[in-house]
């Protein structure tokens, strides 16, 4: 049979990592204030690469990749973890919100002013459903989803999910947006036990 010429040939699997374990969020502090730039020089940004974080958060990304190498969709678990499947609800609220807020109709290029409301929007309930999320999910800590600090630990965090669908003033998306959202995604994700391995 021939092969497709639209088909991609087989590929090699990709390196395997594991994420190395971050601190437990019982043991954590969060003032409660909002992410903020902190890269803003070509120095900054030599400190970031060479950081801890910069590590965990390039694991994450490689986790990611490597759980769902030549997995179709159909393989999703069910029902879902608790965690996966709090998340998910808040993706599907955001959704509710995108059609709440449809785009003007203008010949402009730039990005549709009409898109601002969507993210006042996402900025108005993002408190409110971080709390639920951390209330509800039996896979957290109950010092954490009981504990005085939830409040700051939810106001943190759900900054990075305000930041994950563009910027107000200049209604732009780009790799900074995504990175928000991985960072989002990876705070509250149970640590693994295994320390970080790179198989080549």
């Amino acid at each position: 049979m021939p092969i497709s010429r639209h088909k991609p040939p087989p590929s090699a699997p990709p390196q395997v990592y594991t994420c190395p374990p971050p601190p437990p969020l019982s043991s954590l502090s969060f003032p409660g204030t909002p992410p903020t730039r902190h890269i803003l020089t070509p120095q900054d940004h030599t400190l970031f690469l060479a950081s801890p974080t910069h590590t965990l958060l390039k694991s994450f990304i490689c986790d990611l990749n490597t759980s769902i190498y030549n997995t179709p969709n159909s393989a999703c678990p069910t029902p879902l973890p608790p965690l996966i499947a709090e998340l998910s609800k808040m993706l599907d609220k955001t959704r509710d919100l995108v059609d709440q807020h449809p785009p003007e109709e203008t010949a402009s290029r730039f990005g549709n002013k009409s898109f601002r409301g969507f993210y006042d929007a996402v900025s108005e309930h993002a408190q409110g459903w971080g709390e639920e999320v951390v209330a509800g999910c039996k896979d957290l800590p109950e010092e954490v989803r009981e504990g005085e600090g939830r409040e700051g630990l939810v106001k943190e965090v759900m900054g990075y999910f305000c930041e994950s669908w563009g910027n107000r003033t200049r209604i732009d998306y780009g790799s900074g947006h995504e990175l928000n959202f991985i960072c989002w995604m990876y705070v509250p994700s149970p640590p693994s036990n295994k320390k970080i391995k790179n198989k080549k």
